[in-house]
């Protein structure tokens, strides 16, 4: 606990209100031992190492944010040392009864962080997302504590490890490890308020990454090179007499981290400009149209919403039925993961009521083309300008439809191709996962019945957690887990022409199981896996077993459907099974092209087809 400041605060003393001089106090959690702990543990600097070694012997492609230019142009700068990427993430979480009367009293101000150079099946977990520091949300400001003195532990903290780092004890040897603040995320509004920027997004230069009045932010299809921010024209702006004019509050606290600028170092986040930001415009005007034109009904939507097959890989996030009264104010209220689901099943919902010529389904195939690529979680750098094209298409398309101006979240999509240069896949640097760290917090608080020094509780639990995981020596092993099964290959159901085919390993043991998790990914018997891909279209099969043994590396056994092509118009793969059912395939989930599995949904024509999450 550190103090950041004093306020005036009544306090009931010997039966009278006294006003008295009290400390606000913030709440740091060393970054600098939990790194050093977390990479002695088990594997870790071993991944993140091979990691980095294997994103350096490929350029073609982008995976993570090691790949993109914000990370190579920083990573010049350091000469031989191992120097690791670190995101910081930034939000206000309410811990009490959000629609109490007394909610925002004890909303918690979070800082976040995580290792970026670890792979990104690690980055999505929790256990990797480590809490920095934590302060009461009201505590923070230009008349209270502004934020150059309530972050100056944390930004000291952020020089001394790039600074001097941290030497770590691995297998008896010891290594010294460097840490560079990369990016730093959150949502629209807590980054412009964290990094400096005006925090109304109705002033005339709300844009953090471009200097263009709002005028023709409002009608802008593609970003405008001569209006972008940087260095030289931010250090004009931030000197002037009134800076907000130019959209400056004040400057950034974060330059004083070496080798980071907020210009520089830019990010968007998915999450909130696309689920929650963008779709919910774009498909209450898509079905509000479709409504007008009489393709369907709400009600008939509705229902067709409920009964659809979303199977095994999308029931946890089924969008609810939509309210004409989102319809009325022109937004869809759904959480992220429900439109994502939404938007990636749309047309196969209603597809078939939709003609080929309708303008508004035209809007919905943009909307899905930008979220496929937005999602992918290995991109080519020429996607970036075809990201750019969909995007000003899209804007163009909305404006026409809507007989409206672009909304703050439709601009910063302009932005989007440059940044998938800079910053790798557009997911990766989304906060989704952080905010799904709020929920530790929300469970300690809600179990705890007082509110007095709230965020000590909160930190003293935390490490708690912590030292929990340091003593079971939890580090990155394989996460695979295992359903029910038995310890023998069907022999009776599998050829033996096959049979005789299997690795070596499960010739002495074998666990043939009903289903199985894999590093966070669930996988059942009758889902769909893509076997191959290339410019013609995905192969798909189907899993009929799933065999593990001692590498831990679960090995399926896949009956190959028959791909007919790649309907546009419902954004799908037409498939149809393989009537030789005996021609069975092999693999190890390391040696397909994706690991992400799928479903086969067979629509009221009678046709059967499969969509993807992601653009491959």
């Amino acid at each position: 606990t550190v103090v950041v400041g004093h306020t005036k605060e009544k306090r009931y003393i010997n039966g009278e209100d006294k006003l008295l001089t009290v400390p606000i106090h913030g709440h740091i959690l060393s970054m600098k031992k939990n790194l050093k702990a977390f990479f002695e543990l088990t594997n870790v600097l071993k991944v993140a190492t091979e990691f980095m070694h294997d994103s350096s012997l490929y350029n073609n492609t982008l995976t993570s944010f090691l790949d993109g230019s914000t990370w190579k142009d920083m990573k010049l700068k350091f000469s031989e040392k191992i120097v690791l990427p670190l995101f910081l993430y930034y939000d206000d979480a309410e811990m009490g009864n959000p629609l109490g009367s007394h909610s925002g009293i004890h909303k918690i101000g979070c800082i976040y962080y995580t290792v970026a150079a670890l792979p990104p099946e690690y980055l999505s977990s929790l256990n990797n997302i480590f809490t920095a520091f934590l302060f009461h949300t009201s505590d923070r400001g230009t008349t209270k504590v502004p934020n150059k003195i309530m972050f100056s532990r944390l930004i000291n903290e952020l020089i001394d490890l790039q600074t001097n780092g941290i030497s770590v004890c691995v297998d008896n040897a010891y290594t010294t490890i460097y840490f560079a603040l990369g990016l730093v995320l959150g949502d629209n509004l807590g980054l412009n308020s964290i990094l400096g920027f005006v925090e109304s997004f109705s002033a005339n230069y709300y844009c953090r990454i471009c200097r263009s009045p709002k005028p023709e932010l409002q009608k802008m299809l593609r970003e405008s090179f001569q209006s972008l921010r940087n260095e030289n024209n931010y250090e004009m702006d931030i000197n002037t007499i009134n800076a907000t004019d130019k959209g400056l509050n004040e400057r950034c606290i974060f330059h004083d981290v070496p080798n980071f600028h907020a210009v520089r170092n830019i990010v968007c986040d998915f999450m909130h400009d696309i689920p929650e930001g963008v779709a919910r415009y774009d498909m209450a005007i898509i079905v509000q149209n479709l409504i007008i034109n009489k393709y369907f009904t709400l009600d008939q939507l509705n229902s067709r919403i409920v009964l659809y097959q979303y199977g095994m890989t999308e029931n946890k996030n089924c969008p609810p039925k939509i309210n004409q009264s989102h319809l009325n104010n022109g937004s869809i209220i759904m959480s992220a993961s429900e439109m994502l689901c939404l938007v990636r099943n749309f047309g196969l919902i209603v597809g078939e009521l939709i003609p080929k010529s309708s303008k508004n389904w035209k809007l919905y195939i943009l909307l899905r083309k930008i979220v496929d690529l937005c999602c992918a979680r290995s991109i080519q750098p020429e996607c970036s300008k075809l990201l750019d094209s969909l995007v000003s298409e899209h804007n163009r398309l909305y404006m026409e439809l809507s007989n409206k101006t672009l909304k703050p979240k439709f601009h910063l999509l302009t932005h989007y191709g440059r940044l998938l240069l800079k910053n790798g896949p557009i997911k990766l640097t989304s906060s989704i996962r952080f905010e799904a760290k709020h929920k530790v917090l929300k469970s300690i608080a809600n179990s705890v019945p007082c509110r007095i020094n709230l965020g000590h509780t909160l930190t003293f639990k935390l490490q708690l957690q912590t030292v929990s995981r340091l003593l079971s020596k939890s580090g990155l092993d394989q996460d695979l887990q295992l359903g029910m099964g038995t310890n023998r290959i069907p022999a009776t159901e599998l050829p033996y022409s096959f049979i005789s085919k299997l690795p070596n390993e499960f010739l002495s043991s074998v666990f043939n199981a009903s289903w199985l998790q894999y590093k966070g990914q669930l996988y059942k018997k009758g889902m769909l896996m893509v076997i191959n891909y290339n410019l013609c279209g995905c192969t798909f099969g189907k899993v009929m077993y799933m065999f593990s043994s001692k590498s831990k590396i679960p090995y399926f056994v896949l009956n190959r459907l028959i791909t007919i092509g790649f309907d546009s118009h419902y954004y799908a793969y037409e498939i149809i099974k393989n009537e030789n059912c005996s021609e069975l395939e092999g693999f190890y989930i390391n040696e397909l092209p994706d690991s992400t599995p799928t479903v086969a949904r067979i629509l009221g024509n009678g046709k059967m087809y499969a969509t993807l999450k992601y653009a491959l």
